[in-house]
């Protein structure tokens, strides 16, 4: 089996995003053969996101961070 799509997504409004979808599956056997693609559009509503799928604006700056409730200050010499 062999599956291949993509996603193209864009940002129309402050929490709206459409997109599309197109892929196509490939099933090869001894005996026989199975083609299929596939295709759709997709309406998106939610927090915004940049291109690796993380949060943007307020609700994206803490989330993933680690503190030690220490503040880092470096000693230059």
């Amino acid at each position: 089996m062999f599956e291949i799509s993509t996603t193209l997504m864009a940002q129309v409004a402050e929490h709206l995003a459409i997109g599309a979808i197109v892929g196509s599956y490939d099933f090869v056997g001894e005996t026989n053969q199975y083609n299929k693609a596939f295709y759709g559009l997709f309406l998106r509503y939610g927090i915004q996101r940049n291109e690796s799928g993380g949060l943007i604006g307020r609700f994206g700056k803490h989330f993933g961070k680690h503190s030690t409730g220490k503040s880092t200050r470096v000693n230059r010499i």
